[in-house]
């Protein structure tokens, strides 16, 4: 049986647009080990039994001394896409394999179906999954602690990580939304690593604060009538588990990361001439706005957004 070694160094989003090429190696009969950036990517996968092993490398020597360690034990590195492709070669022969797979992504090409044309000459069965994979634990407390029943449950995910801030829709706008539905139950999640803007927060009345663990906070969102956010891990989440979402683009492009059913998955994406530059490059951890003034967020306003959720909400009725 081919060993397979997977490098996957994307966060909660791109592990979840991952999924789909994981589980359709191991039904091609391929022994799988994983390389993963962060523990949280793991919490995704849990309950997806398709590894051999799962490891979590966030350092280079570590990998390097993986690499030295592993030599010739695996017949192909896959490298998800956006994972940088010549250091992905660079680690190819420092593992010895016979062969490794990977690519930048295509413009306007939705991160799924890259990944699928990463391996497709690693398939002996045509069949093609592009429904991704989130692991979901029912955890009753959680949810009598969160979802009111007599009430809608309206999900705001505010954040975008530390290291992406750039992404982030103003926090005076998500203010003006509490607001306007402050007879809905609003639920505003935050991350670890976020804790900035719960001190935003303080003011808000009629919210409720959601800083629960990774696999809690999946428990939640499946609960939510709709989720509301920037373009973050926690909006993949909600695409995977089929949920109502509106997400709000700003640098990132919706064709390419964007949710996968444009019948529950909204967004507001504004046409803007600017964007058809590289304004955003998933390479570089940082900003590049090519006018600097990220008007591709600051011209959405809360009209927008609440007129976008009232259009949801009246669907379901």
């Amino acid at each position: 049986m081919k060993k397979i070694l997977i490098f996957h160094n994307g966060g909660i989003g791109d592990t979840i647009m991952a999924t789909p090429i994981m589980q359709m190696l191991y039904d091609n009969g391929y022994e799988i080990d994983l390389i993963l950036h962060s523990v949280l990517n793991k919490t995704i996968l849990t309950g997806l039994d398709k590894f051999e092993n799962i490891y979590v490398i966030d350092k280079k020597i570590h990998l390097l001394f993986f690499a030295l360690k592993n030599f010739k034990k695996y017949d192909y590195l896959v490298g998800t896409v956006g994972a940088d492709v010549n250091k992905l070669q660079k680690l190819a022969l420092l593992l010895g394999v016979k062969e490794w797979f990977g690519k930048s992504n295509g413009k306007d090409r939705h991160r799924i179906d890259e990944n699928i044309d990463v391996i497709k000459r690693l398939l002996h069965r045509s069949q093609v999954k592009r429904s991704p994979y989130i692991y979901l634990r029912k955890n009753e407390k959680i949810i009598e602690k969160y979802i009111d029943k007599n009430r809608k449950n309206l999900g705001f995910a505010i954040g975008s990580g530390k290291n992406q801030k750039f992404k982030r829709w103003g926090i005076e706008n998500y203010k003006e939304l509490f607001k306007k539905y402050q007879d809905e139950n609003i639920l505003v999640f935050i991350g670890p690593d976020e804790m900035d803007l719960k001190k935003q927060l303080r003011e808000c009345k009629n919210i409720t604060v959601v800083n629960e663990s990774l696999k809690d906070t999946i428990a939640i969102i499946n609960h939510l009538d709709l989720l509301v956010g920037n373009d973050n891990g926690l909006m993949h989440i909600g695409y995977a588990l089929k949920k109502k979402t509106l997400t709000l683009h700003g640098m990132t492009n919706r064709l390419e990361i964007g949710g996968y059913n444009e019948k529950i998955n909204h967004y507001i994406d504004l046409e803007l001439s600017c964007r058809q530059s590289e304004c955003f490059d998933s390479k570089i951890w940082g900003i590049r706005c090519i006018k600097d003034s990220f008007e591709c967020l600051d011209k959405i306003t809360p009209k927008m957004v609440s007129d976008k959720i009232d259009a949801i909400f009246k669907e379901n009725r």
